[in-house]
């Protein structure tokens, strides 16, 4: 069955996905607006991972903590990446960058106490 601990780190990658979500949304929004090409506005690895995070959260298939630790490393990875193309973008257009006002995530939760683990899921969690 699934612990509290995958529990909490399925909440984390639920946030996770909403902070890449925030960025790929702003992305698009100054293509679209501002005529920016495709290139300097898609990343097809955070497409793919988002898909993936989010099925692993609703399968109960494998409830490995590890496997959302590396989830949630290469999630913070792909956010990364994308704040720098939007606000890349942003200069380009000469426009205010926003950040989310959703919550980060830690990346190195592997390094945490379970307990903290799901002391920061309970603020996220859905």
């Amino acid at each position: 069955g699934k612990t509290p601990h995958v529990a909490a780190l399925q909440d984390l990658t639920v946030q996770s996905v909403k902070l890449i979500g925030h960025f790929a949304h702003r992305l698009r929004t100054l293509r679209k607006q501002h005529g920016l090409s495709e290139g300097e506005t898609e990343c097809e690895e955070a497409n793919r991972f988002t898909l993936e995070a989010m099925f692993s959260t609703l399968t109960n298939v494998n409830n490995d903590p590890s496997r959302f630790d590396d989830l949630l490393e290469d999630a913070d990875r792909l956010t990364k990446q994308l704040r720098q193309m939007y606000t890349d973008a942003c200069k380009k257009v000469n426009v205010q960058a926003t950040e989310p006002r959703t919550l980060p995530v830690p990346p190195q939760t592997r390094k945490m106490r379970v307990a903290d683990i799901e002391d920061l899921a309970y603020d996220v969690g859905v």
